[in-house]
């Protein structure tokens, strides 16, 4: 039997339980593990890191398998899917899994038994995925990614012929690295080092690609680099090798990594007292972003992206809740923001972190099949391809 059915026939046995007990005015308390439930808007805080089922019936329930949730980027995607989930009516859960593989496979069981009836996740790998589909396929649970795409042929072969796989939703990441790159380019930097997370990262690799085409046209000198970095401390170390192994380095970059590498980065330049004369480009806006960007410790950054995983959860959305029937897998794509001043960075806050989201309930609404049974494929895609800080100034600029 399909884990997703024996846990529907447990969940029904343990209500039943429930019922007796709370009659019999017994009362019970929970304990904490790595996933976080939501259906509330209000909702806003990942301090708790669990909480109750609250799917019944034929409501819709998404899974969410993230690296983390109470870092810089990780809370964005939390607090707007949250958002999202609210809008549209459907229960969401998140699991934290931090990049490994045996977490990631780990985290797609739970959520499978927990009743999910589709998955949204950003693997740690293309490696993993063979083994995320198959659990997928085995329990009728679909599965869609999110700031991934699959590079590997043979893994993409697969992923394919799955008939529970709906696609990905990506930033075009080559173009990502190519752009900061030429802001390096523009600012004079003659060479520079590069920070970055895992080898084998298809986000990783492709940002990285963009960066090396960059610093080859525009003959920029790579003097070292340093893989495999996901934590703070990691990157102020590898920053401060950098500084102290090339005293003519004038640039770092730090490919991304939600944002822990590029803050140890930052802290390691501002110890040895190089603000300024260091310049820096990174992906995954901090919550420090102004402030950096004022006194001199980020030259040029790409974020804004957190809004890629609502594509896939829509996606998720309206194919699991029988609106949509997908012939083949798709592919989501969409660019970043770029701030490189004070006042890009202004307006970023203002029009995408403001009161108003860069996607009200209404416009939520309109790209769900429930609320919106017109909606098609093109429309989300077409959605996603025009999101930019512009383009939500122009929608909103009467809301303001």
């Amino acid at each position: 039997m399909l884990l997703k059915s024996k846990n529907r026939l447990f969940a029904l046995l343990l209500a039943m339980v429930m019922a007796l007990l709370c009659f019999a005015g017994c009362t019970g308390g929970g304990t904490a593990t790595d996933a976080a439930t939501s259906t509330d808007a209000a909702a806003d805080s990942t301090d708790t890191a669990a909480a109750t089922d609250t799917s019944t019936g034929d409501r819709i329930k998404i899974g969410v398998s993230i690296w983390g949730y109470t870092d810089a980027l990780g809370k964005d995607v939390y607090d707007f899917l949250t958002y999202v989930s609210a809008a549209i009516d459907c229960d969401v859960e998140f699991v934290a899994q931090n990049f490994d593989t045996e977490a990631t496979i780990s985290s797609i069981e739970n959520l499978i038994t927990s009743g999910c009836d589709a998955i949204i996740v950003c693997n740690s790998s293309d490696g993993v995925m063979p083994k995320i589909l198959k659990l997928c396929e085995d329990n009728e649970v679909y599965v869609a990614q999110f700031f991934r795409v699959i590079s590997d042929p043979e893994v993409l072969e697969y992923a394919n012929s799955c008939k529970y796989f709906l696609g990905c939703t990506h930033e075009d990441e080559v173009s990502t690295g190519y752009n900061l790159g030429k802001a390096l380019a523009d600012k004079g930097i003659e060479n520079t080092a590069i920070v970055s997370w895992n080898h084998g990262d298809p986000t990783a690799e492709d940002r990285y690609t963009g960066y090396m085409k960059a610093f080859e046209e525009f003959n920029i000198q790579v003097l070292a680099e340093q893989w495999e970095i996901n934590a703070a401390e990691e990157g102020a170390k590898a920053a401060e090798n950098f500084i102290a192994a090339y005293p003519e380095l004038q640039s770092i970059v730090v490919t991304g990594g939600s944002g822990e590498p590029l803050a140890g980065t930052l802290s390691a330049i501002e110890n040895r007292n190089m603000v300024g004369n260091i310049h820096v480009v990174s992906t995954d806006f901090l919550p420090t972003l102004r402030d950096d960007m004022d006194t001199g410790k980020i030259s040029a950054m790409s974020g804004g992206h957190w809004a890629d995983p609502f594509f896939s959860f829509m996606l998720a959305y309206n194919v699991a809740s029988g609106g949509w029937q997908l012939d083949e897998p798709t592919e989501i794509v969409m660019d970043m923001v770029y701030v490189a001043s004070v006042e890009d960075v202004d307006n970023y806050e203002k029009w995408f972190m403001g009161e108003i989201p860069p996607y009200t309930t209404e416009e939520i609404q309109a790209l769900c099949v429930s609320t919106n049974p017109s909606v098609t494929l093109d429309d989300l895609k077409a959605a996603a391809s025009t999101l930019s800080l512009e383009d939500v100034m122009a929608r909103h600029q009467d809301m303001m």
